[in-house]
């Protein structure tokens, strides 16, 4: 859902739920968590263009971005949030829904 300057809340519509930060962490390596749509500024994300087509998205409040825990290759059960590099694991598709 846009709501500005490049500010989304990244939302689930068939669960209701948004992307946020477990806990509001401000933390380097803070689990990234699905949890009831709010107003609150730990589901504000700014998504940028990066290299390639694709995205980079950065939590708004912390500065943090969107990334693969250690940049691995194969499946993982949970994203977290670091300081951006600029790495593979730090850009993300998009695609139109």
């Amino acid at each position: 859902k846009p709501l500005g300057d490049d500010i989304y809340q990244i939302i689930d519509p068939s669960s209701n739920t948004a992307l946020q930060l477990q806990g509001c962490s401000r933390d380097p390596g803070a689990t990234v968590v699905a949890v009831l749509v709010d107003q609150s500024e730990c589901q504000r994300w700014r998504v940028e263009p990066a290299v390639d087509g694709t995205w980079t998205i950065q939590q708004a409040d912390t500065g943090l971005v969107l990334d693969v825990p250690n940049c691995v290759e194969t499946k993982v059960r949970n994203l977290d949030v670091w300081h951006y590099w600029n790495g593979p694991c730090q850009r993300w598709a998009l695609t139109k829904m």
